[in-house]
């Protein structure tokens, strides 16, 4: 299970998530102001046409859709993309707004990471 987990992140940072998941870490929660866009840290895992790529994004909560849009048309050029939420071979249901593309992000069960799978059409 932990390497399946692990194909959702670059290779490059197989290794921080595997030491930082071998300790013990108390969550808390911060009050935020209600006016404060919340943003996370995310690993997106874009399914092209011909080749998979994941990257390391800090996506803002009121901005996520556009955020992945532009960082499909910046990594597939020169095509604009239709989003969906997805793997490799087809895409469950194409993202329309903010809230969606943040409900679909997922955690790692093993490791501390967040993660996301777009599958990109082209317009």
């Amino acid at each position: 299970m932990s390497e399946a987990e692990l194909a959702f992140v670059p290779a490059e940072h197989h290794e921080r998530l595997q030491k930082a998941s071998s300790v013990n870490r108390v969550r808390c929660s911060i009050p935020m102001d209600r006016w404060v866009e919340h943003g996370r840290e995310v690993y997106v895992s874009f399914y092209g046409p011909h080749e998979t790529r994941v990257v390391h994004m800090y996506l803002k909560e009121f901005h996520a859709l556009s955020q992945i849009k532009d960082m499909a048309r910046d990594m597939f050029p020169p095509y604009s993309w239709r989003v969906f939420y997805g793997s490799r071979e087809c895409g469950e249901y194409e993202f329309f707004s903010d809230k969606e593309v943040w409900n679909a992000i997922q955690q790692g069960i093993i490791y501390d990471f967040e993660y996301l799978t777009v599958h990109l059409d082209r317009i």
